[in-house]
């Protein structure tokens, strides 16, 4: 259900986890363990709270829905959603409905067609990677600027034309341009325009110390504690 890639594009190792978007399932850890402590494959999800009060742990800070439903539970101290209903880091969301599968600016699941209450459907929300749009950097807002520098980034990458999903890291010390400029390369991309590329979609997720994958092939680990992470439903390959 899923096949390994290793790639070296500008000088970066990027990991990457091949899969079908049926074969997706966003999963809340309640910063219970890593990646690797889950004994899950797939990669870390969206950014969320670590200073205290930690809102019990229910401190989702992107979208993230399974079975259309978020995947957490609970508020914060100021009585805001953290179950991953919402996204307060990055304007936009993938989703799948389970035979459709869609990329738009969204900070709340209910926002998004065909997912709410739908058992087969998923969705993450993230930093909007714009690929192939010059103009990327003014199409969403990232805390801290897409120029600074982190051990390690991840992202998530879908093919709307083939519902085909890809979980990349990588460990290398690197900042955003350039890790998305090696996602474009694989992938045969350019900025080369001031419009996005209809197939192709993109989010950031939650980097530095918080990059982890993992499959029989690869893994990226890091002893942070996880809150919220994007996993394969199947581990066969």
């Amino acid at each position: 259900m899923y096949t390994y890639h290793k790639a070296t594009e500008n000088g970066m190792t990027l990991h990457i986890i091949e899969t079908d978007a049926s074969n997706i399932r966003p999963a809340q850890l309640l910063k219970t363990s890593n990646l690797k402590g889950s004994n899950e494959y797939g990669i870390n999800g969206g950014w969320y709270t670590s200073t205290k009060p930690d809102d019990n742990n229910y401190n989702i800070l992107n979208i993230a829905v399974s079975g259309g439903r978020p995947v957490g539970g609970g508020v914060n101290n100021k009585n805001e959603p953290r179950d991953g209903s919402v996204s307060t880091v990055g304007k936009h969301a993938i989703f799948y409905t389970g035979s459709y599968m869609g990329y738009m600016e969204a900070t709340n699941y209910e926002d998004l067609p065909g997912v709410k209450g739908n058992s087969r459907a998923w969705a993450q929300g993230g930093v909007g990677m714009s690929l192939c749009n010059k103009n990327w950097k003014s199409m969403d807002y990232l805390s801290g600027g897409f120029e600074s520098y982190h051990e390690g980034l991840s992202a998530i990458v879908v093919n709307l034309d083939t519902n085909k999903v890809y979980l990349i890291a990588t460990s290398k010390e690197v900042n955003y341009v350039e890790f998305r400029s090696a996602i474009q390369s694989y992938l045969g991309l350019k900025d080369s325009a001031a419009t996005n590329d209809p197939a192709w979609k993109g989010l950031f997720l939650d980097g530095g110390a918080s990059t982890q994958l993992r499959c029989a092939e690869a893994e990226i680990t890091t002893g942070r504690l996880l809150c919220q992470v994007i996993v394969l439903k199947s581990k066969a390959n």
